[in-house]
């Protein structure tokens, strides 16, 4: 949220940021969301409805905190510029290896039933997991596969290195 100035019945930055957090919350938290009413509506107002926020998160706290799995925030350079290049899990999807973007080596994987988690790395050599991303749950995904894949255009985010707000 922009500014400091007290909001509605004298919030602080605390509860300001209580409501932002409730935002990327399911169950409870929608339901405090819910129930906030009048203060709800003004958040909205402020900051965007949190599909809007979700889809076009203004940082990369916003993008890593709302959302499950987070955005995936992988640093590389775009036009001479060091940007932080930003896809949710979702928005990433397997395809042939003509069409691939990149080529990613699964580490490890996640199944959750309807989804399935693979933490991939873009070096089959590399420690940790760059990227995650969202697969039907019945695809068979095992660790040490290479997947090839291919970015959502239109769901691709670059955010400032240093200030860490959305470039575009």
């Amino acid at each position: 949220m922009d500014g400091d100035a007290e909001g509605p019945a004298g919030e602080g930055a605390a509860v300001r940021t209580l409501k932002v957090a409730l935002l990327g919350c399911g169950g409870v938290g929608s339901e405090v969301y819910r129930l906030l009413g009048r203060q709800a509506a003004d958040l909205e107002a402020r900051i965007g409805a949190p599909l809007e926020v979700y889809a076009r998160p203004a940082t990369t706290f916003v993008a890593g905190f709302i959302g499950s799995p987070p955005m995936n925030l992988i640093p590389r350079e775009r036009d001479g510029r060091k940007v932080l290049f930003g896809i949710r899990p979702e928005h990433i999807s397997v395809t042939s290896e003509e069409r691939a973007d990149m080529i990613l080596t699964v580490a490890a994987v996640e199944t959750l039933g309807a989804d399935t988690l693979a933490h991939c790395r873009m070096a089959a050599n590399d420690k940790g997991s760059d990227f995650v991303l969202r697969v039907p749950g019945m695809m068979p995904v095992y660790a040490g596969q290479r997947l090839p894949v291919m970015f959502d255009r239109k769901a691709v985010h670059f955010f400032d290195v240093k200030t860490r707000n959305r470039l575009f």
